[in-house]
């Protein structure tokens, strides 16, 4: 029987510079952001609901091809007394240039730019100080890590003292 290698390659957010572009280990564009948010709530029976939104691009980015990132998502009822729950979706799409990679969520699609997917989210409060949740992100990395796809399911539990 012949001896198959395993080959894993791993990229140093540090190295790629959290997905941003580089020239010869400085960052190719400057970072002026404009960025518009907005949430919009109601109450479908007695569940609250919420749909929210964000937009950002960089208007000093070199390329208009890595210059944006946006989301968009919505909320289903409100984790707040015992035996409550919510669920939480969004979907994001985040370019390499768009923000600084380093400061952008870092379990979104590895952490950094150059990125795009779900995250799904869900909460149940157990007692009054306990509250378990799930948190799942189907993500791509496009751009960077051979635009390989990005699975994370994060489980929580808050502790309220």
């Amino acid at each position: 029987m012949g001896q198959q290698a395993l080959s894993l390659q791993w990229e140093s957010p540090t190295s790629a510079f959290f997905g941003n572009s580089n020239t010869g280990g400085l960052y190719t564009s400057d970072y002026d952001l404009v960025e518009l948010f907005g949430e919009v709530g109601t109450q479908i029976g007695k569940m609250p609901v919420a749909i929210f939104g964000d937009y950002v691009v960089n208007t000093a980015a070199v390329s208009e091809n890595a210059d944006t990132g946006w989301l968009v998502g919505g909320t289903i009822n409100k984790a707040k007394d015992p035996g409550s729950w919510q669920f939480d979706y969004d979907y994001r799409d985040v370019q390499a240039d768009a923000v600084v990679g380093q400061f952008n969520d870092s379990d979104f699609a590895g952490g950094g730019t150059g990125g795009r997917g779900h995250r799904f989210g869900f909460n149940y409060v157990l007692s009054k100080n306990v509250v378990p949740g799930l948190t799942y992100y189907l993500n791509q990395y496009v751009g960077r890590n051979n635009n390989a796809d990005y699975h994370r399911l994060q489980a929580d539990v808050v502790v309220r003292f």
